[in-house]
């Protein structure tokens, strides 16, 4: 499969799940680029996998603009003064 032909089967497919899992539309449209960009970049290697939509979206989800899923608690470390 092309690249091409993969981003229009599974582009609104991850969309839908990134969506489901930030609230956020534009949010999620742009993890979603972020996700599809790295496939594209990666091709060679994510076209063999078994599910190339599902790298798509663990991709975006931990890109670094995601924010954690509901429930989970973000850890903040403070440097004690001296």
């Amino acid at each position: 499969m092309e690249f091409a032909e993969f981003y229009e089967s599974a582009r609104d497919d991850c969309l839908r799940i990134v969506l489901l899992n930030v609230g956020d539309r534009q949010l999620a449209e742009d993890l979603v680029a972020e996700g599809l960009t790295r496939a594209w970049m990666s091709w060679r290697k994510v076209r063999d996998l078994r599910a190339p939509g599902a790298w798509v979206v663990r991709t975006a989800l931990n890109a670094p603009a995601a924010p954690p899923p509901d429930g989970v608690m973000m850890r903040h470390s403070s440097a004690a003064s001296g």
